[in-house]
């Protein structure tokens, strides 16, 4: 996938069970502060295992390592209603 599909409130899969809501991008999400890479997003993930899905924390990437993990976009439609509830909570 290339940085310029990756977009804010989608949703990318790794195709092996894992997802991940981009929750926002900027340069306040670098990992760490003397990374020169500024172009960063923040998200949050999903883990399918065995019929479980296990929400994780909200995590930072650069935009090119969160592209080289995704291998698809995926439409809210089209995830499981356990992965949407877990990526999207109610407000």
């Amino acid at each position: 996938m290339k940085k310029s599909d990756i977009t804010i409130g989608a949703v990318y899969t790794n195709g092996k069970g894992r997802y991940r809501l981009v929750l926002d991008t900027g340069p306040q999400y670098k990992i760490y502060d003397s990374q020169t890479e500024t172009d960063c997003l923040c998200y949050r993930g999903a883990i399918v295992q065995k019929r479980d899905v296990k929400q994780e924390p909200k995590e930072n990437s650069t935009r090119a390592s969160f592209a080289s993990w995704a291998t698809a976009a995926v439409a809210p439609a089209d995830l499981p209603e356990d992965v949407r509830s877990a990526l999207m909570p109610p407000a």
